[in-house]
C-alpha cells in the first residue's frame, strides 16, 4: 500500500498562514468594535449637546416669558415686539377669584381659528392649572399636542397672584416643531458636524432620547457625522475596518508568496533548520500578543480615570447652575490622563517592548501629590477610604509615568481584592519611609512603599507565580498587570515582594533606592 508523501514545506506554510489568517480576522473584528464603540461614544456626546442646548433656550425662554407675564396681566392689548421670535403662536390667560372664572384669548400668531385640544387634554390642563397656584411664577410643562394646522403645540403654564383671592394663569403655546428647528441651527453654527433631531413620531428611532425638563416629549438623533462609515445593507462598514481588512489582505499576499519563494528553495536533507524558523516566527507572534496585551493593560488605568471624570464633567453641565471652576478643573484632569496614554503609547512604539525610562529627580510628596487623585477616584469606586501615610523629604530618581503605574496598577489590584471580601474594612493604607530605622538619607538607602489591604489574600498555589505573565486569580483579568509592574520595579532599579497581614490580606512592598 503506497502512502501519499506530504511535502512537509507545504505543511508549514499552510500553517503560518493560517496563524497570520486568524490573526487578521482577529485584528478587522476589533477595529470594528473599537470603531462601534467610538460611535456610540459619538452619538450620546451629541445627545448630550442637544441636552444642554436646549436647558439654556429653555432658561432664556422662561426669563422672557415670565418678565412678560409680571407686566402686561393688567393690559388688555399685547405689545407684539414682546412676544416676536419666541416661537408662541397663541396666549390665553384664566382669571379666578374663587367665585367666577373668565377665560380669556390674549394673542395669536395668526387669523385662523384657534381649535382647543379635546376634553381630555383640557382635564390635564386643569391639574397644571392649579399645580401653578402653588408654585407661584415657575412655568409648568404641559403634554404636546399636535394641532390640525400641522404643528406640535406644546403649553407652559404660569400663574400670577393679583390679590389675596384672584388668580391669573397664563397657557402660552409654543410651537414645538419651530423651536426644535432653532435648536438644529443653533447646535450645528457651534459644532458644525451635521447633527439634526426630530420629535419623533410613528417611525421606529435607534436614536432617541428625552429633556428632563419636558418630559412629554421625545427626540430622535436623525443624523450625526458620517464621514467615517457607509451603509451597506442597513449594517455600518466603517473605513477604518476596510482599511485595515485591505492592509491585512495585502499583508497576507505577500508573507504567503514570500513563504513560498523561500521554501522551494529548500530541500529534504536541511529541513532540520524549518523548525528552527517555526518557532522564531511564534516567537515573534507571542511577542506582538504581549505588547498588545501590555498596551491595552497600561492604557486601562488613565482610561477608566478619564470615564469616572466624564461623568463627574457630565453631572456638573446639567445642573441648572454649573460650578465652572469645577468644570475647569475636571477638564484639566481629563486632559492630563490624556497626556499619560499618549505617554504610554509613546513609549511602547519607541522601545518595541515597553516603556522607555526617563528618570528624573522628584520629592516623595510631589509624586503623591498627582498620584492621589487618581487613586482616589478609584476607591471611590468601591466606596473605600484611603489612608496615607508618607515620609515627604526623601528624593527619588525615577520615571513618573512608570512611578504612576505602579502604584496605580498595585493599589487597584488591592482594592478589587479588598471588594471580594465583604467582611474586609474599607480603608486601603499606604505609607512609604525608609528601609533600616535611620531617619537620614544614606547613599544606596532604600525607600520602602507599602501597599496594605484587607481582602482575601494570595492563594497558596499562585503565591510564588504571582510575578509572572498570565497569571491571575481574577475570573477577567489577563494577568499582566503584576509583571509590567515587576519589570517597572527593577528597570528603575528596585525591587518588589509580597507578604500576607494581620487584616487577612496583603502587603505589597515596593523597594527604590533614594537620593543622597
Amino acid at each position: 500500500m503506497n502512502v501519499p508523501f506530504i511535502n512537509p514545506r507545504n505543511v508549514l506554510a499552510s500553517f503560518v498562514v493560517l496563524v497570520l489568517l486568524v490573526s487578521s480576522i482577529s485584528s478587522i473584528y476589533l477595529s470594528h468594535r473599537l470603531s462601534s464603540n467610538n460611535d456610540l461614544s459619538n452619538i450620546q456626546n451629541i445627545q448630550s449637546g442637544y441636552r444642554l442646548l436646549f436647558n439654556q433656550k429653555l432658561d432664556i425662554l422662561e426669563d422672557e416669558l415670565s418678565f412678560f407675564t409680571s407686566r402686561n396681566y393688567q393690559f388688555k392689548e399685547l405689545d407684539e415686539s414682546l412676544i416676536a421670535g419666541k416661537f408662541v403662536f397663541n396666549i390665553s390667560t384664566r382669571t379666578e377669584n374663587g367665585i367666577e372664572v373668565k377665560d380669556k384669548l390674549l394673542w395669536r400668531k395668526t387669523e385662523e381659528n384657534f381649535n382647543l385640544p379635546p376634553n381630555l387634554f383640557k382635564n390635564s390642563l386643569i391639574v397644571l392649572f392649579e399645580a401653578s397656584k402653588k408654585f407661584l411664577g415657575r412655568p409648568l410643562y404641559g403634554p404636546s399636542y399636535r394641532f390640525e394646522e400641522n404643528n406640535n403645540g406644546l403649553p407652559i403654564i404660569y400663574s400670577v397672584k393679583l390679590d389675596e383671592n384672584t388668580h391669573s394663569t397664563f397657557t402660552i403655546w409654543l410651537n414645538l416643531d419651530g423651536f426644535v428647528e432653532y435648536i438644529n441651527s443653533e447646535y450645528n453654527k457651534n459644532f458644525k458636524d451635521g447633527a439634526k433631531i426630530e420629535l419623533v413620531k410613528n417611525n421606529e428611532p435607534k436614536h432617541i432620547f428625552t429633556i428632563d425638563r419636558i418630559p412629554s416629549i421625545t427626540l430622535n438623533l436623525l443624523s450625526e457625522k458620517s464621514n467615517h462609515y457607509f451603509n451597506i445593507f442597513n449594517n455600518r462598514i466603517y473605513y477604518n475596518t476596510v482599511l485595515v481588512a485591505l492592509l491585512n489582505v495585502v499583508i497576507l499576499t505577500l508573507v504567503y508568496f514570500s513563504i513560498k519563494r523561500s521554501f522551494n528553495r529548500l530541500n529534504l536533507e536541511n529541513f532540520k533548520y524549518i523548525s528552527f524558523w517555526n518557532q522564531e516566527i511564534q516567537d515573534k507572534i507571542s511577542s506582538v500578543r504581549e505588547l498588545s496585551s501590555s498596551l491595552s493593560h497600561e492604557l486601562n488605568q488613565p482610561l477608566a480615570a478619564c470615564e469616572i471624570l466624564l461623568s463627574t464633567l457630565k453631572s456638573e453641565v446639567s445642573k441648572s447652575d454649573p460650578n465652572s471652576e469645577k468644570i475647569k478643573d475636571v477638564s484639566n484632569k481629563i486632559a492630563d490622563q490624556l497626556d499619560r496614554c499618549t505617554r504610554i503609547i509613546q513609549s511602547m512604539n519607541t522601545s518595541g517592548r515597553g516603556f522607555d525610562l526617563h528618570p528624573q529627580s522628584y520629592y516623595l510628596e510631589d509624586l503623591f501629590k498627582g498620584l492621589m487623585p487618581l487613586i482616589e477616584l478609584q476607591a471611590e469606586k468601591y466606596g473605600f477610604k484611603i489612608n496615607l501615610e508618607i515620609n515627604k523629604k526623601f528624593k527619588l530618581s525615577v520615571d513618573k509615568t512608570a512611578f504612576e503605574q505602579i502604584l496605580l496598577n498595585v493599589s487597584r489590584n488591592a482594592l478589587e481584592a479588598m471588594s471580594e471580601n465583604h467582611e474586609s474594612d474599607n480603608i486601603l493604607r499606604i505609607f512609604a519611609d525608609l528601609k533600616s530605622s535611620q531617619k537620614a538619607p544614606l547613599f544606596n538607602e532604600k525607600l520602602k512603599i507599602v501597599v496594605s489591604d484587607s481582602g482575601l489574600g494570595i492563594p497558596r498555589e499562585l503565591n510564588e507565580h504571582i510575578f509572572e505573565p498570565f497569571v491571575s486569580n481574577k475570573k477577567d483579568g489577563v494577568g499582566l498587570g503584576l509583571n509590567i509592574v515587576k519589570s517597572l520595579v527593577e528597570r528603575s532599579k528596585g525591587k518588589i515582594y509580597h507578604a500576607a497581614n494581620s487584616r487577612g490580606g496583603c502587603d505589597f512592598t515596593i523597594e527604590l533606592p533614594v537620593m543622597s
